[in-house]
Formats: C-alpha cells, sequence, structure tokens
C-alpha cells in the first residue's frame, strides 16, 4: 500500500480527541457529500472482504514539535529490580531522586523520532530511560536534548520541578461553559442549564500528523476530502468554530522499522481479529461512538453506538504474521445497520524485549 503523512496547522481549538475512528467518519461523509452515496457504499464495501489491502487506512493525530514527528509512548514490560538497579547507578544510588526521576518518565505521554529511530531494534523502558539518564535526550517526550541545555540528570529543571526555559508545550486544556436557554422563558434551565465542554488549544508552532496508506483510492480524492474536513471543521462542536485546521501533504514518507520486527506499536485505535496477535502489552478504553454527519440529525434513532473495548494508541503487539495493517471494521454496533465502528490500525514495527 502506497504511503503519505497529513500534516495539520490547527487554526481553532478543537472540542475532540484526533482519534483514527473519528478521522475516518469524517472521510466518510466527506465521500458522500463531494461525491455521491453510491461512492460511498463502494467504498465501505470493500472494507468488508477479506484482503490484504483497503482502500484507505488511517493512524491517529499525533503531535509535531520542530518539524520532529512525536509518536505514542509505547506500553512495554516493567521495569525488574535488576533493571532498576542498574538505572538507579546514574543517581550513585540516591533511591529518592532515581524514583522520582523514573515517576516523572512514566508520565510521559510521547516518544521523539529520533530516539525511536535508534531504540526501533532493541526496544525496553530500561534502555528508553537509559538515554535520558546518560544525558543524550530530554526527559519531556524524549526529544533530543537541546545543545544549549547543560543540565545534568541530577539538576535537570523538570526532574526537580523547576522553570526549565528549553521545554516546548504542546497544547493547554480549557473548559469552556455554555448555557442552555429555555426560549419559552428567557432564563437558564434548572437541570443541565449550565455545562462545560473541554476545548484543546495547540500552541502556534505545534503540527499535528497522521499517516495514511492507501490501495486503489486516488491522491487527489484524499486532498479534496481534507479539504472539505479542514473547512467544515473536525469533530465536535463544529458550527460554534472548532476543529479548523490548514493541511498539507506529504507522499512516499518513510515510516520507522526495525531491521528485524517482532512486534509492532499501535498508531490507531484499534478493534483486533481474533487471530491479529499471539502476545501484547496494551492499555484499553470503553468507546461509545457518536453519530455524525447526516445520522447526527436524525430524532428516529439513538445518537450513539454500543460500548466497544478498544486497544489505544502505544500499545505494542506481537502479531502472528507481519502485514500493513491489523484490526476490523465493526458491525452491528448500531439498531441501524449502516452505522459501522471504525477499528483498523496502522502498525509501526518494532523489536521489543519481551523477557
Amino acid at each position: 500500500m502506497k504511503k503519505l503523512r497529513i500534516k495539520i496547522k490547527p487554526k481553532a481549538p478543537f472540542a475532540s480527541e484526533l482519534n483514527s475512528d473519528t478521522f475516518f467518519g469524517h472521510i466518510c461523509w466527506g465521500i458522500k457529500y463531494l461525491y455521491s452515496e453510491d461512492e460511498l457504499t463502494k467504498f465501505l464495501k470493500r472494507y468488508y472482504e477479506e484482503s490484504e489491502t483497503k482502500p484507505l487506512i488511517i493512524s491517529s493525530g499525533f503531535p509535531m514539535i520542530d518539524d520532529e514527528e512525536l509518536y505514542p509512548k509505547p506500553v512495554l514490560r516493567p521495569l525488574n529490580k535488576e533493571e532498576e538497579d542498574c538505572l538507579s547507578k546514574y543517581f550513585n544510588g540516591e533511591k529518592i531522586i532515581f524514583y522520582s526521576a523514573l515517576k516523572t518518565l512514566k508520565k510521559q505521554s510521547f516518544i521523539s523520532r529520533k530516539i525511536l529511530e535508534e531504540l526501533k531494534n532493541n526496544l525496553s523502558y530500561h534502555n528508553l530511560y537509559k538515554c535520558v539518564f546518560e544525558g543524550n535526550y530530554c526527559p519531556v517526550n524524549f526529544l533530543k536534548k537541546p545543545e544549549k541545555c547543560k543540565s545534568s540528570k541530577r539538576d535537570c529543571s523538570y526532574f526537580t520541578k523547576n522553570k526549565c526555559d528549553f521545554i516546548k508545550s504542546i497544547s493547554s486544556e480549557s473548559n469552556i461553559f455554555h448555557n442552555t436557554i429555555n426560549r419559552l422563558t428567557n432564563t437558564v434551565e434548572e437541570k443541565g442549564g449550565f455545562y462545560s465542554t473541554k476545548n484543546t488549544f495547540y500552541e502556534e508552532s505545534v503540527r499535528i500528523w497522521i499517516y495514511i496508506y492507501y490501495d486503489d483510492f486516488e491522491i487527489e480524492k484524499i486532498k479534496e476530502i481534507f479539504n472539505f474536513i479542514s473547512i467544515s471543521g473536525f469533530g465536535k462542536d463544529k458550527s460554534t468554530g472548532k476543529g479548523y485546521f490548514d493541511f498539507e501533504i506529504e507522499e512516499n514518507v518513510i515510516i520507522p522499522k526495525s531491521d528485524n520486527p517482532d512486534a509492532f506499536i499501535v498508531l490507531s485505535n484499534y478493534y483486533p481479529k481474533k487471530d491479529d496477535f499471539q502476545n501484547a502489552q496494551y492499555d484499553i478504553f470503553t468507546k461509545i461512538g457518536k453519530l455524525g454527519g447526516d445520522f447526527a440529525n436524525l430524532k428516529s434513532i439513538p445518537h450513539f453506538k454500543k460500548p466497544l473495548l478498544f486497544i489505544r494508541p502505544g500499545s505494542t503487539i506481537k502479531p502472528y504474521n507481519f502485514k500493513d495493517f491489523y484490526g476490523d471494521i465493526v458491525r452491528n454496533v448500531h439498531t441501524d445497520e449502516r452505522i459501522i465502528q471504525y477499528g483498523i490500525t496502522i502498525p509501526l514495527f518494532v523489536r521489543v524485549l519481551w523477557g
């Protein structure tokens, strides 16, 4: 399958997470609105067939800082006692400082492309944290340490909770409060009349990247569909100005890959097939999908799908075999049989130290 990367520049706050299944839903509605319902039906029919390719596979969205991709931090085997003792030597055996630093690293959500390229053939928490404690990488999202930063591991501002001039923020979250007005009384409803929504504001310099694998799908259509999404808005609260963005497309991208992989990092919300994998380190979450497009305006059907258990991006999966995608489109998730749930992931192949 051909590969491309879409780089998104947010122009407004986002009220929805940049999930792969939400992107896929927007793509489906884009096909219907820009082309025809018949073309959407043909597009979706390809996903129900057992095939080594699909028309289009998409990752979730992740941030870029200084044009460097950040990937979801891998879920790996916890450190054992021997590995902890080995890492604590970088702090001269001062256990309190060491465990405080370790706790800070465990909280990170992302991992930089540079360190992933370095560790893709030997990935473990021990090797990842060692890169930081040796002073080569910053503890914040495991980015390459800035040349101007002279801090050692012991006096690193991030470990000591002090202000650091080199840390670049990705985004901030804010609760926006709303009133529901009763149009008859012109007053706020007593029950549920006052509520808040969470909005994510991305820093001006931050970009969001997503990968798309595609086969038998024209790249010009991908451009047209994403142009449609960019001006109509992504996710919730589009009508109030949320989710607008600019974008650019890069073709023939090179994705990090181990020379001798035995696992993959999940890059999308993943609903696995029965025979997808033999071992895994993973996080799971429950997804209750909300209807969009034409379905969102129908009062005759429920506006939410049935709950489904998904594997979260960053999980590491040991598959039975290696291919371009894993997972499935889930059907029968709603009383209306036309409604489906996207659960296919793009894999990032690595070699993991399991034992």
